[in-house]
């Protein structure tokens, strides 16, 4: 039986922290770092942001970087202070006035203290962090508001996407509930789920629906009838989304577009030229919005009918990159986003991980399990290497530089067999592994131990049940995402150790399906494992599956080739098959006799 020390976990996390903070934090609001791909694997969870009691989905930084807005299903914005930590602290709860699930946060432009909010109750809300009891109703529409955006170089003028189009307001204006003094327009009859202003020019801003088509608009074409169509600069489509009918000719999207793709979430480059463009159905993409340098057989605008059969003007040839390996289909508020100067990229999956890629290269960098079952929002902040996530999940993941992993995939889970079905949700959240923070998983670690020892007495009094208990429990502790890379070896150790002692207390009660089970799981981790070998041999031997069990002596004695155990049980197992060949001998002679 392995004792493991792990005294001092604590202390050593902290030291970490301590050090990263010295070393990265100081005068971080005023200075950019300079990035690196190495980056990436050093990403180590730092902490976790735990208010809200509901899905977290929107997540914002301040112009600064030093505080975090976050919304969620429980209809409450938190304010979460970066200015003297890298592990954020809570600063402000606030009530809001919103009646269904938040789906966007926005600090107003150089106003930290207001926080505008939108959700699917169809309503723009505003708090203000100094009056924790005055949120406000900007506007009370239908359907679902999804995102917000403010105008660059203002600090009053935003857009809200609505199911059925967008909303212009002015904070300048007076407060209304029912947006007679705003500028609304509809979306062709699609859904607006992805809305960004170009960084470079105040008018022009791209918007995603549920639709595969990118939209760059204006906002000087706005109209004030919410029936006027929006007026739109240009529009982008994907290549292999387009059908071509063989007999006319004739250019339409595909059919399985037309139910199944849209655009969840947009981001612009730094220099206005490209907008990454998540689609829900499909790869995230980036796509040239402006120049000519493209050259194919739909170089110039393409019309092609649109999911409503209506004739469009597409570019269909503006792919500078794809980048593959996520899955986006059980939610519609995925975003992207461009990081470190715009050198990588990050966004969610539905398999609960954040995904960054290389974006001149399209390779991915790193996965990184950050919920239990989808993960919706990727914040980095502008100015440090701290990274924050949220999706469903009640908490808010906070992510930074730190030690190196000896393996990229040390923070990923298995994959789920169900990826792709939210109606198992439930089972996911109770079964995958929970991603703790450092000072949960040392406590849970701790815990383990206990309970590894308390296994260990019963063994010694051959209480076989309670030992099995005892070990379940432990393991059960450990059964969550490393967050830090000195926290893996420890909980590897304590899981082998687990295991191949309940393997032991499982032969005991001649429970030998499940002594397979464990030594297997303890055998992908250290495959050398002679413990293992040999009680998985035992079992399978009591099983009367003598060839796997033949498999697991020989590949132990490879190892310990003179193992005394081994031997005795390779001449017993070998005798039980010549007994078993006899025996299938004599019953096929009495067929004839």
């Amino acid at each position: 039986f392995v004792k493991i020390n792990i005294k001092m976990l604590k202390n050593n996390n902290n030291l970490l922290t301590i050090i990263e903070e010295r070393k990265l934090f100081s005068g971080y609001e005023n200075k950019k770092i300079k990035y690196h791909e190495s980056w990436f694997e050093k990403i180590n969870l730092f902490g976790l942001l735990e208010q809200h009691t509901g899905c977290v989905n929107g997540i914002r930084w301040n112009s600064s970087g030093n505080l975090l807005a976050s919304g969620s299903d429980d209809l409450k914005v938190c304010i979460w202070d970066f200015s003297s930590s890298f592990m954020g602290k809570l600063s402000a709860t606030l009530s809001t006035k919103h009646l269904g699930n938040i789906f966007d946060t926005v600090f107003r432009p150089n106003y930290d203290n207001i926080i505008v909010s939108c959700g699917c109750d169809g309503r723009v809300g505003l708090v203000d962090c100094n009056s924790p009891n005055s949120a406000k109703l900007i506007f009370d529409g239908q359907g679902v508001v999804s995102k917000i955006d403010f105008q660059p170089n203002d600090t009053n003028v935003f857009l809200a996407s609505f199911s059925d189009g967008l909303i212009l307001y002015d904070l300048r204006q007076n407060i209304i509930q029912n947006g007679t003094n705003t500028l609304s327009v509809s979306c062709s009859n699609q859904s607006i789920t992805g809305l960004e202003f170009a960084p470079n020019n105040p008018s022009i801003f791209a918007l995603g629906a549920d639709d595969p088509i990118l939209r760059i608009c204006d906002l000087r074409t706005l109209g004030k009838k919410r029936s006027q169509d929006l007026s739109v600069v240009e529009r982008f489509i994907i290549p292999n989304l387009i059908h071509q009918d063989r007999s006319n000719k004739e250019l339409t999207l595909k059919s399985v577009t037309r139910r199944d793709i849209g655009i969840s979430g947009v981001a612009w480059s730094k220099d206005g030229t490209k907008v990454l463009t998540n689609y829900r159905g499909d790869d995230v993409y980036l796509i040239s919005v402006y120049g000519s340098h493209f050259s194919s057989e739909f170089s110039r605008p393409v019309q092609i009918l649109d999911g409503d059969g209506d004739p469009v003007e597409v570019f269909a040839d503006r792919v500078v990159q794809t980048y593959k390996g996520r899955v986006n289909s059980e939610t519609c508020l995925k975003e992207v986003r461009f990081m470190w100067d715009d050198k990588f990229i990050g966004t969610g999956s539905d398999g609960g991980e954040m995904i960054f890629w290389e974006t001149k290269t399209g390779k991915i960098e790193r996965r990184i399990q950050a919920d239990r079952c989808v993960v919706n929002c990727v914040q980095p902040n502008p100015f440090n290497h701290i990274i924050v996530s949220s999706g469903i999940d009640s908490d808010i993941k906070v992510w930074g530089i730190g030690e190196k992993w000896k393996n990229k995939n040390d923070q990923c889970a298995n994959q789920s067999n169900d990826i792709g079905d939210s109606l198992v949700w439930h089972r996911r959240m109770k079964s995958a592994r929970s991603i703790t923070s450092p000072s949960k998983a040392a406590d849970k670690l701790h815990r383990a131990q206990d309970l590894k020892d308390q296994g260990n007495e019963y063994v010694k009094s051959k209480s076989w049940t309670a030992a099995n208990r005892a070990y379940d429990s432990a393991l059960s502790e450990i059964h969550f995402i490393p967050p830090q890379p000195h926290f893996l070896e420890i909980q590897e150790k304590l899981e082998i150790a687990c295991r191949t002692n309940n393997a032991h207390c499982l032969l005991q009660l001649e429970n030998y399906e499940q002594v397979v089970e464990e030594c297997t799981k303890v055998l992908l981790k250290s495959s050398n494992n002679i413990k293992a070998l040999f009680r998985r041999a035992t079992a399978y031997s009591k099983l009367k599956s003598y060839d796997e069990a033949l498999v697991d002596i020989n590949v132990g004695l490879q190892f310990e080739p003179t193992n005394s155990v081994l031997l005795n049980l390779q001449r017993d197992v070998q005798q039980k098959i010549n007994q078993e060949k006899e025996r299938q001998k004599k019953a096929f002679q009495s067929l004839f006799s």
